[in-house]
């Protein structure tokens, strides 16, 4: 197996339940070196299919970990491509994530998030509050949404009930959570499953251990501020919030 993961091995769809079964025993760390089939008991020459990305968080004032787990904080106040990841095969979908960024005192946090998978948009207010392609539609605690591309369950935690947790599954691995604080007016965002290496954006690629701007600048070089201010949403860039607020670039 040549075709390696930068982070880890890689996910055996197509193998039969019993390899399924001792792969998953394995424990498959999510940051491990590279290892080929056969550092599981399986056949040098096993074709696997996806990379298992190590999960992403993006939350607080705020603070984002990219896939490669390195952490960087942006307080700007402004709209930003917190990922962009074209479609992990062929009967995927596309998927892009905003999110609006709101400055308070000395910090800034996220108060807003939209994402689109496929041809649909969906928007989640700090209030918990979801829009799906611009019209309010109401999700029931624990209801799973089928019949679009993703299938979304809702679920309130906390003793208060001030958390909601939405969960986008998106298919092929791919899982999303955007969680609200309703007494804080706090979005977060996790992405958990197989990202393809060609992702970009704020949370970087699983296809490389470094982070880039937006113009290619290694994230070394530059500060975190430079970093955040590349992947703002530009006119250029497709528009997912349904009200454009400021400041926005340029």
């Amino acid at each position: 197996n040549q075709d390696l993961c930068p982070w880890g091995p890689k996910i055996f769809d197509d193998s039969p339940p019993s390899v399924s079964d001792m792969f998953a025993s394995s424990g498959c760390p999510n940051k491990s070196s590279p290892v080929a089939g056969m550092d599981y008991g399986l056949p040098q020459n096993f074709c696997s299919t996806e990379c298992l990305s190590p999960t992403t968080n993006s939350g607080g004032d705020p603070h984002f970990i990219g896939f490669n787990q390195k952490l960087v904080t942006f307080q700007g106040e402004c709209t930003l491509i917190l990922l962009d990841s074209p479609a992990a095969t062929a009967t995927s979908e596309d998927v892009i994530i905003h999110v609006r960024t709101t400055r308070k005192l000395d910090y800034s946090y996220i108060s807003g998030v939209a994402m689109k998978v496929g041809d649909d948009v969906i928007e989640i207010k700090p209030n918990a509050d979801i829009l799906l392609n611009n019209i309010a539609i109401t999700v029931d605690k624990n209801l799973i949404l089928t019949g679009l591309p993703f299938a979304l369950t809702k679920v309130i935690k906390g003793r208060k009930k001030m958390i909601v947790s939405y969960s986008f599954d998106i298919g092929k691995g791919r899982v999303i959570d955007v969680i609200a604080n309703m007494k804080s007016a706090m979005l977060s965002v996790q992405t958990k499953g197989a990202f393809p290496a060609e992702t970009k954006g704020m949370l970087g690629s699983p296809g490389s251990s470094d982070m880039f701007t937006r113009d290619g600048r290694n994230l070394a070089t530059v500060d975190n501020n430079t970093y955040g201010e590349s992947w703002q949403v530009k006119d250029i860039d497709e528009q997912l919030f349904q009200v454009a607020l400021g400041p926005q670039y340029p």
